[in-house]
C-alpha cells in the first residue's frame, strides 16, 4: 500500500524537525549558561544517583567542619582560661609562702590578704569564661555562670557554685568525623571545687577536703587568717600550710586537665586539616559528575545552532506558499 504524502504531513514533519533542532539548541544553551550537565534527574539517571550520594557526603563533611570549628573554639577558650588560672595559682602559692614569714608586720599581711582576694576574684572570672554566650566550664547548662559571690555568716565574701545539677556535669561533645566524638568542655565543678572551707573535726588545722572547697574560698580563708589579730602563727600557720598544700594538689589537677585539653585540641586541629582535604576531594568529584566539558559543549552549541538554522533555511526554500494556501 502506497501512502500519499499530503501537504499537512509535510508541514508536520518539517515542524517536528525544526522543533527537535530547537530543543537540542535550547538544551545545549542551558548547559552552557548553567555550567551543569543535568537540570533534572531524568537527564542522566546514573549520574544523578552519583550526584545525590556525593552531595549527601558533602553535607555531612561540611557539618563535621562546623563541629570541628566549634570544638576548636571551646577548647581554645578553656585552655586560655586554665592557663590564666595556673598563673594565678602560682602567684597565690608564692604569696602564701611569703605570708608565714615572721618578719612581716600587720600592714604587710593585710596587703598580702588583699592580693589573695583579688586573685580569688580573677579565678572566678576565668571560671565563668564564655564562648558564644555559653559558659565553657558549665557543661550543657545555659544558666551563664559556674560561680557567683555571696556572703558568709560574718558578712565576708563567699564564692558559691551557681549550680551543681546534673546538667553541669554533662559533657559537650562534638562529632568530628563519622566515627569520632570529642569532648569540648571541662567540668568546672571538678576543676575549681564547689564547697566552702571547713576544718577537720579532730584536727582543726587540717582541711576537710570531703567538702570539696573551691579554690576561691581557699584563698579567702587564707586572707581571713592573715587579717586576724593573731596572724599566721601557731595554729593559724598550720592552717596556711594546709591551704598551701591543697593549692599544690589543685595545681597538679589543673595541669592534668590542661594536658587532656591540649591532647583533645591537637586531635581537633588534625581533624580540621583532614576535613578540609575531604571537602576538596568531594567537591572535585561532584564537579566531575555534574559540570560540563566547556570545549565539548561549545562545539555542540555550534553544531546545534547550525542544524537549527539549516532546518529553517531548507524549510523556507522547500515549503513555498501556493495560491490555494493564499486563498485559505
Amino acid at each position: 500500500m502506497i501512502t500519499r504524502m499530503t501537504t499537512s504531513m509535510m508541514a508536520g514533519t518539517t515542524l517536528a524537525t525544526i522543533q527537535r533542532n530547537f530543543n537540542r539548541l535550547a538544551d545545549v544553551n542551558k548547559q552552557l549558561s548553567s555550567g551543569k550537565r543535568m537540570s533534572f534527574a531524568s537527564d542522566d539517571p546514573a549520574s544523578s544517583v552519583s550526584s545525590m550520594r556525593l552531595r549527601k557526603e558533602l553535607a555531612a563533611t561540611e557539618q563535621f567542619k562546623r563541629n570541628i570549628s566549634d570544638a576548636n573554639s571551646w577548647l581554645a577558650t578553656s585552655d586560655a582560661a586554665m592557663q590564666s588560672v595556673a598563673d594565678r595559682y602560682t602567684e597565690a602559692r608564692t604569696l602564701l609562702i611569703n605570708s608565714i614569714d615572721g618578719a612581716l608586720g600587720d600592714k604587710s599581711q593585710g596587703a598580702l590578704a588583699a592580693q589573695l582576694r583579688k586573685i580569688a576574684e580573677s579565678i572566678m572570672s576565668q571560671a565563668n569564661s564564655t564562648y558564644l554566650g555559653r559558659t565553657v566550664f558549665a557543661g550543657n547548662s545555659d544558666k551563664g555562670l559556674v560561680f557567683k559571690t555571696g556572703l558568709d555568716k560574718e558578712g565576708d565574701t563567699l564564692f558559691l557554685a551557681a549550680e551543681k545539677d546534673e546538667i553541669t556535669a554533662k559533657t559537650v561533645d562534638r562529632r568530628i568525623d563519622a566515627d569520632t566524638t570529642v569532648q569540648a568542655n571541662v567540668d568546672g565543678n571538678k576543676l575549681f571545687g564547689t564547697g566552702t572551707v571547713k576544718w577537720n573535726d579532730t584536727d582543726k588545722t587540717k582541711l576537710d577536703t570531703d567538702n570539696n572547697p573551691s579554690v576561691m574560698n581557699l584563698l579567702i580563708a587564707a586572707a581571713q587568717i592573715l587579717e586576724s589579730p593573731s596572724g599566721p602563727v601557731g595554729e593559724n600557720r598550720q592552717k596556711i600550710e594546709s591551704i598551701q598544700k591543697e593549692l599544690g594538689e589543685r595545681f597538679a589537677k589543673l595541669q592534668e586537665a590542661q594536658s587532656a585539653v591540649g591532647a583533645r585540641h591537637k586531635q581537633v586541629l588534625e581533624a580540621q586539616n583532614s576535613v578540609i582535604f575531604d571537602l576538596q576531594q568531594v567537591k572535585g568529584q561532584i564537579s566531575d559528575v555534574e559540570d560540563i566539558d566547556i570545549q565539548k559543549v561549545t562545539i555542540d552549541m555550534s553544531l546545534a545552532s547550525m542544524a537549527y538554522q539549516a532546518s529553517l533555511s531548507s524549510t523556507q526554500r522547500v515549503v513555498q506558499p501556493t495560491l490555494l494556501d493564499y486563498l485559505r
